[in-house]
């Protein structure tokens, strides 16, 4: 099994725009799905987001939301976000962070 159509990786974004374009162009994976939820006080991250989109064949979806006042806010986002995955396993990542495929794939193997 490769995992491949079984995961959607939500991505949160409240600025870190330094971080966001890194993340796009090493962490983009055709075996997964990805939803991108951006509560970015700027356009930055949209504008890098929605580029790499164009650019490429990546199966992302793209959601812009009001800048984020509290936690209540994010908790929204963030469900909002899961309820909108379409695959059997969801998990979220942070601009910061490296996806570590070999590993998802392995967990996923484990859990079908």
């Amino acid at each position: 099994m490769d995992g491949k159509n079984l995961l959607t990786i939500i991505l949160p974004l409240l600025g870190k725009e330094e971080y966001t374009k890194i993340w796009l162009d090493h962490n983009l994976y055709a075996d997964f799905k990805y939803i991108i939820i951006d509560g970015s006080k700027t356009r930055m991250n949209e504008n890098f987001v929605k580029d790499k989109i164009k650019k490429s064949k990546f199966n992302i979806k793209y959601i812009k939301y009001e800048n984020e006042k509290n936690v209540s806010d994010w908790v929204k986002k963030m469900a909002t976000a899961a309820s909108k995955s379409d695959t059997k396993y969801t998990m979220t990542v942070d601009n910061d962070d490296f996806i570590n495929v070999i590993g998802i794939k392995k967990c996923i193997e484990k859990l079908e």
